[in-house]
């Protein structure tokens, strides 16, 4: 069993996990607790064999930072097609007419 990678992120040690599974390479991703000392998670290789291809593509993977600005990148995109969305649309929509039947009933009653 080899170690691979650690980390405090456990989200990235998920992300490499799951591009060595791609790769049909089986890596098992463990919490070694808060009590662990160093990082809390980790990449573990439970075949030998695999160490070169496991290396390999774990040096072209993303680092964690760029792991991260992929992640936000991704939720800012998932955002932005909510509030462009036709449902959010015809929300926005019913609220303004909401407030302009509301101004135009109190322009009405203070006459």
């Amino acid at each position: 069993m080899q170690n691979l990678r650690t980390s405090d992120n456990g989200s990235y040690i998920d992300f490499l996990r799951d591009r060595l599974n791609e790769l049909g390479i089986e890596a098992i991703a463990c919490d070694l607790g808060e009590e662990a000392r160093g990082h809390r998670y980790a990449l573990l290789l439970p075949h030998d064999g695999d160490a070169p291809r496991a290396w390999q593509a774990i040096h072209q993977a993303p680092g964690e930072h760029e792991h991260r600005l992929q992640l936000a990148d991704a939720r800012e995109n998932r955002l932005i097609a909510f509030c462009r969305s036709a449902a959010v649309r015809r929300t926005s929509l019913a609220l303004l007419a909401l407030v302009l039947l509301g101004s135009l009933a109190e322009a009405l009653l203070q006459h």
